[in-house]
């Protein structure tokens, strides 16, 4: 969505804010800080060489090089400064393998702050988060090695920033989020729909999104129990399945089948099952941030919820139309069945 914050860029700002929480913090100055409107993305220029764009719209842009990850989305106002503060926050309390700094290009139409982590070698970086000013817009990004536990080299995370430059006009070839596109191109006998949803510590949702948020609103949703957690899951009146993903994933892949038997299968370990009611043409399906969806025709569905290859993970992180082809892996099956009317 236009204006929020990627997922991953979303989780990277919340371990930053909770991870200064209760310590003294100096505040940004105010004239740092000031901005322009959110920024269109799709306005954006850069040296793609070497880089597969996994999700390019007005909000978000993801890309994969060979060796990281970045995640861009546009920043202003309030939730800049309390960035900006909070990465303050974490390079002061660091210690030596954490540093700050700002760079610009020759003609200084991109400042770059840099917030880096596990520096070695003064260009190897475990993870940077990363602050750019942009003709008056500013974008917050994050970045990792795509291999855990390794480092990348910033010099070429430098190099794709100071690339950076503003079309007049947004770009026409905007690529959608995986879970959009597989939808729309799916072929014959593959599931319905096919999500990356990124989760942990929070649970799975399935279910009518609105009827989440009034409830939220109302201050009338309970929390889940630990006897609801044992058996993996809970109804939340008839319109919100709630379920428990198994060995806390950071991520997690889920494969949707409606209209389709659940298989019954040694090595597939059955972790929910309810009934599900669908008002309206859409279901939504959502953890940690903004709901994704998939269609469906409205009734009261019988859903079973498995789990195939348990604690078999990507040993290098993947784009999510890549993971999607990754049968070998860890994924969720959520199986809707229209239940019978005794």
């Amino acid at each position: 969505m236009k204006g929020k914050l990627s997922i991953p860029v979303l989780i990277a700002v919340l371990l930053l804010i909770l991870s200064v929480a209760g310590c003294d913090q100096t505040q940004p100055r105010s004239n740092s800080v000031d901005s322009k409107p959110h920024l269109d993305l799709l306005r954006l220029e850069f040296d793609d060489s070497g880089c597969v764009i996994d999700e390019h719209t007005d909000g978000n842009l993801i890309i994969f090089t060979e060796d990281w990850s970045l995640s861009i989305s546009p920043i202003s106002g309030q939730p800049l400064r309390n960035v900006q503060s909070a990465l303050e926050g974490v390079i002061r309390r660091g210690g030596p393998a954490y540093r700050s700094d700002t760079i610009q290009n020759s003609d200084s139409s991109v400042i770059l702050h840099r917030y880096l982590r596990g520096i070695e070698d003064n260009h190897s970086v475990a993870q940077g988060d990363y602050l750019v000013e942009l003709d008056g817009h500013w974008l917050y990004a994050s970045v990792f090695a795509r291999n855990p536990g390794e480092l990348f080299d910033q010099n070429a995370v430098d190099r794709f920033f100071m690339s950076l430059q503003l079309l007049d006009t947004p770009r026409t070839d905007s690529v959608p989020p995986a879970w959009m596109e597989y939808q729309s191109q799916r072929g014959d006998k593959t599931p319905s729909a096919k999500f990356v949803l990124y989760m942990d510590p929070a649970p799975i949702l399935l279910g009518e999104y609105s009827r989440y948020i009034a409830l939220q609103n109302s201050r009338s949703l309970l929390p889940f129990t630990r006897d609801d957690h044992d058996k993996g899951g809970r109804m939340i009146g008839k319109e919100l399945l709630e379920f428990y993903s198994k060995d806390d994933p950071i991520t997690v892949r889920i494969d949707v089948w409606i209209h389709q038997k659940p298989p019954y299968e040694p090595e597939v370990e059955r972790v929910y099952s309810g009934a599900l009611t669908a008002k309206s043409s859409a279901i939504q399906i959502w953890s940690f941030g903004d709901p994704s969806s998939f269609s469906i025709e409205p009734g009261v569905y019988d859903v079973d919820i498995l789990l195939r290859n348990r604690g078999q993970y990507e040993t290098t992180s993947l784009p999510e139309r890549d993971r999607f082809e990754r049968n070998d892996l860890e994924r969720y099956e959520i199986y809707l069945n229209a239940k019978s009317q005794d």
